[in-house]
């Protein structure tokens, strides 16, 4: 037997709206799951499309000691005034604390 109680029609609107709240709310995430899911295709495309295409023939020839050695002494010069080399190693110092940082995390941050 169905007992009615006060309130049970404001309890039974209150029942329906969180259930469409909750419907809206997954439909949103399934919308952002399918833009990740869009994005990450795309992104996969285009690095399936540059692995693909074939290197210039004066990259195969040559590494970057060779084409770094034979730019001449202006360039070792803006290396050496600029400090180039240091600044290289506080970038790689920041790539690998973050690497680190978010394994630990286990990619929260």
């Amino acid at each position: 037997m169905f007992i009615l109680r006060v309130g049970w029609l404001t309890d039974l609107t209150q029942w329906i709206w969180d259930l469409i709240t909750k419907m809206f709310l997954a439909l949103a995430d399934f919308v952002s799951d399918v833009f990740v899911l869009f994005c990450d295709f795309c992104f996969s495309l285009i690095l399936f499309v540059v692995g693909v295409l074939p290197w210039p023939d004066f990259l195969k020839q040559q590494s970057l000691g060779d084409m770094l050695g034979k730019a001449g002494s202006t360039v070792v010069w803006f290396a050496d005034v600029f400090q180039l080399s240091n600044s290289m190693r506080v970038i790689s110092a920041a790539i690998v604390f973050s690497i680190f940082r978010r394994l630990l995390t286990l990619g929260i941050w």
